[in-house]
């Protein structure tokens, strides 16, 4: 099944555009250097899941992985319509294709599904400036909205 979605994004105060990508539809970054970065990603076939993705979250973040029993009775947040889990850590920070994590880090995200699509908005950046950027998170993610391709919203 082909979904089309139609999203619209506040941009939060001092959050600004970084490039997007066929998987990253919506690229923000934030902080005096750009040192913080917010973004939804819509990943085909699910990624995996919800548990590998919130374990592949943990990984990068030097958390050991959770049971599928833990996972699910994490905190719940809506994305986009759609009840999600809500994520919130605090590590070094390894991005994918680094080599090197970065100390004192938080991440924060949401991972849903859409059917057989993965829906993610994830928050990383320096512990003190996600933690300052909570409120921004909050309004970013309930300012996303989806739009079926019938024009009707969900």
């Amino acid at each position: 099944m082909r979904i089309l979605f139609f999203l619209l994004a506040l941009l939060c105060a001092g959050w600004v555009h970084a490039e997007r990508s066929q998987m990253r539809p919506i690229n923000l970054k934030f902080g005096p250097n750009g040192e913080g970065e917010c973004y939804l990603s819509m990943l085909p076939g699910g990624a995996g899941g919800t548990a590998a993705n919130v374990n592949r979250w943990r990984k990068q973040m030097g958390q050991p992985d959770l049971p599928e029993e833990e996972i699910s009775a994490m905190p719940k947040r809506v994305l986009m319509g759609i009840e999600g889990v809500f994520v919130s850590l605090d590590g070094a920070y390894t991005n994918v294709g680094s080599a090197e994590a970065l100390p004192d880090q938080r991440l924060m995200g949401i991972v849903a599904a859409l059917g057989e699509v993965g829906l993610f908005v994830k928050m990383v950046g320096p512990k003190d400036l996600v933690a300052a950027n909570q409120a921004a998170f909050d309004q970013f993610v309930d300012s996303l909205r989806l739009r079926m391709p019938s024009g009707g919203a969900r």
